[in-house]
């Protein structure tokens, strides 16, 4: 038996268990959902805290051959009988399935590893996506991460960071520098340049080429900062008749009162589409002209933004977290809060865009050879193989 099919043998009986608060779309659920799908040879629980019902569905996992990778919700709410019934629920799969590896994600995570490293021992990951924090970030969140820190030199037997830029936050803020490794977050390769999508999307609002469509795919949340580009998309396009604006995302609905005030605002209710929660992100990328992230703090690598370059679309984006090395060949960067550089860009890429009506066939190969040289960066391949990479160190194989 050759040594590297006797590795894979000696994989097959590891187990890797996963906690994460909820296991739905998202960015750093979509990024575990890629690294256990891709992981073939080692098997994986996922434990989701919350309870939620919009939680992955175990059926749609690709590669989960022969029950390799289970999904087991703890069904948490805020009450005492809640948290011990969950914490039965937790003891019972250690049990069951013995663990090698404890993998958090996430702060709240990390902050329970503190109390399973005292009832279970095994080797210990945190996964961190944090960037920097702001007065706008919870102080429940601040104290949590702050505790962490404490205990970053004890729990964990490897810290992982998505971000450079997160890394050096982090340790700066007292988290073991000896322990950190940088892994950045892996494209899905089903984020590519489709006309069949964008034409679908477009046929969807009733939109012809001949509309300039400016979107942004985020949930609807302080830290995304989305009265700044409504305030900015007002002030340059709002009076442009061949301009929508496309919002996507958790809260992104007609239910967001505070939302449709800020519409009402900015005279915006009439150009906006609110397309709220949706799954195929893929096809609304494709089908904009121009993808906009105005976050303010937090970001670590944000996903979004790989998988818009991935369709090889133009991109606006505040400079926060590695968001500039994967802009660095298609995008524009602004700095946080920098109202006036963002609609001088936006004025920018709707003139651009004017050209673009001219010569749609011209636009659309430009768009397909920047999706065709993006989609080589960040792969998911590389980032599959970095964590295994980590894993086999951790377990001597």
């Amino acid at each position: 038996m050759n040594n590297k099919r006797l590795k894979n043998t000696l994989i097959k009986n590891k187990i890797i268990l996963h906690v994460i608060p909820n296991f739905i779309p998202g960015g750093a659920e979509s990024q575990l959902k890629l690294l256990v799908e891709e992981s073939i040879f080692y098997k994986h629980i996922i434990i989701s805290i919350k309870d939620n019902k919009n939680i992955f569905e175990i059926s749609k996992l690709r590669n989960n051959i022969n029950g390799r990778i289970k999904i087991i919700s703890l069904k948490l709410r805020p009450n005492p009988f809640s948290i011990i019934y969950s914490l039965k629920i937790l003891l019972k799969t250690l049990r069951k399935y013995k663990p090698d590896i404890i993998q958090y994600w996430m702060y709240h995570s990390q902050f329970l590893s503190l109390i399973i490293s005292l009832i279970y021992k095994s080797k210990v990951i945190w996964c961190i996506r944090h960037g920097f924090f702001s007065k706008e970030t919870k102080f429940s969140t601040r104290l949590i991460s702050k505790i962490n820190s404490v205990f970053s030199n004890i729990i964990p037997d490897l810290i992982i960071y998505n971000s450079k830029t997160g890394k050096q936050i982090h340790e700066s803020n007292g988290y073991s520098s000896l322990k950190s490794k940088y892994i950045f977050n892996g494209g899905n390769d089903i984020f590519k340049f489709s006309k069949e999508d964008r034409n679908e999307f477009r046929s969807e609002f009733n939109l012809s080429e001949k509309i300039f469509i400016v979107g942004s795919i985020a949930r609807y949340s302080p830290q995304k900062s989305h009265q700044i580009l409504l305030e900015c998309f007002s002030c340059v396009l709002k009076n442009k008749r061949n301009t929508r604006l496309v919002l996507c995302g958790r809260g992104m609905d007609l239910q967001n009162k505070e939302l449709i005030s800020l519409l009402r605002k900015y005279d915006l209710e009439k150009s906006t589409i609110l397309c709220g929660f949706r799954s195929d992100i893929n096809k609304i990328l494709n089908g904009l002209d121009l993808y906009i992230s105005t976050s303010s703090f937090g970001e670590g690598f944000p996903n979004v933004i790989l998988e818009a370059s991935y369709t090889g679309l133009s991109i606006i984006a505040s400079n926060v977290g590695d968001t500039k090395k994967i802009v660095a060949d298609n995008g524009i960067l602004f700095e946080i809060g920098d109202k006036e550089s963002l609609k001088a860009n936006l004025s920018d890429q709707y003139k651009l865009f004017l050209d673009k009506i001219e010569n749609n066939q011209k636009y659309f190969l430009k768009r397909k050879k920047l999706s065709d040289f993006s989609r080589s960066k960040f792969t998911k391949k590389e980032m599959v193989y970095k964590y295994i990479h980590e894993w086999n160190k951790l377990l001597c194989i």
